[in-house]
């Protein structure tokens, strides 16, 4: 028997003096370092849970992620919480009205401003290609100081401001379908939008994209990142002007390799 078995025996054996063993029973267990941390984790973590339930969230309609996913359903958001600031902004009857934009940009318009033209920002992506192209009234006067007015539709007629496209930026051939190379020059426009004074011109705009391309996404992705800042509040319509047949001509034969 080892000496450990022994002296445990001994100190509760009936032979032992009554005090010594009365003493030792009245000693409270003592455990030097916990078994396991499993529950102290877990009541740490329900603690942390409800507080973060108790704290205020930031408000959807005032703000907005700089890396939003692409797509038509990203802008369709970015879109209905611009009309939702414009909405509540337009129920003061303050002559100058502060908008708020989506990203918390602060502009001031008039009715006159209200009433104006929006701009158009085209974004044509092929397959082999993207396309960009910034339209918008012509503001430019005549000898009398007459701005130009188009008979057929009663206003000013559209002018391009800027149009680009992939190989602009130094991209050839096969380089030009890339993401990269699209997302180069959605920030390379909307940075020469803003050097040109352009932006300060446009209280309204209109975004139109036409193919499925890889220029669609990174425009988009554009947009609604920090390169877009100074236009993503002013955004009021998103439409696709992709074109489809129906029946039509017949359709080029398709390549095959191999």
């Amino acid at each position: 028997m080892s000496k450990a078995i022994a002296r445990r025996l001994w100190a509760f054996s009936p032979l032992k003096a009554p005090s010594e063993s009365i003493q030792i029973l009245q000693q409270q267990p003592q455990c030097l370092r916990r078994f396991s941390n499993t529950s102290h984790r877990r009541v740490v973590d329900s603690t942390l849970a409800a507080l973060d339930s108790l704290a205020p969230k930031p408000n959807n309609a005032t703000v907005v992620k700089s890396r939003a996913g692409g797509g038509m359903g990203s802008l369709s958001r970015m879109l209905g919480n611009n009309q939702r600031d414009r909405q509540q902004n337009s129920r003061r009857p303050t002559a100058y009205s502060p908008l708020v934009s989506s990203d918390g940009e602060s502009l001031f318009e008039s009715q006159e401003q209200r009433d104006a033209d929006p701009f158009q920002l085209s974004v044509y992506a092929t397959k082999h290609n993207t396309h960009i192209t910034i339209m918008g009234p012509d503001d430019r006067k005549d000898k009398d100081g007459r701005r130009k007015i188009d008979e057929s539709t009663g206003k000013p007629p559209l002018m391009v401001y800027i149009s680009m496209s992939a190989g602009n930026l130094g991209f050839k051939h096969s380089q030009r379908k890339h993401y990269d190379s699209a997302f180069q020059l959605a920030s390379y426009v909307f940075a020469r939008m803003q050097e040109r004074g352009i932006n300060e011109k446009i209280r309204k705009m209109e975004v139109q994209l036409r193919g499925f391309g890889a220029g669609r996404e990174a425009v988009t992705k554009a947009l609604l990142g920090s390169e877009g800042r100074f236009i993503r509040g002013k955004v009021i319509k998103v439409s696709d002007a992709t074109r489809l047949k129906f029946g039509g001509t017949r359709s080029n034969k398709p390549r095959r390799l191999g």
